[in-house]
């Protein structure tokens, strides 16, 4: 399965910032941590400091 990673985001839930890569695995997120290691599955984002806003689906 591929994924998605997205590196280097300003990372914005539930009011927070927090500066982290975050991979999304199908039509999940998967991982959000400090320098996650790409794999030769990712598709790689490079955010560039930029925010990604997070929404959570109830």
């Amino acid at each position: 399965m591929s994924s998605t990673l997205i590196k280097n985001a300003r990372i914005v839930n539930e009011g927070k910032i927090i500066e982290a890569d975050l991979r999304i695995s199908g039509q999940r997120i998967s991982h959000i941590d400090n320098e996650l290691t790409s794999t030769h599955q990712d598709q790689i984002v490079e955010a560039n400091g930029q925010y990604l806003l997070l929404r959570l689906d109830s």
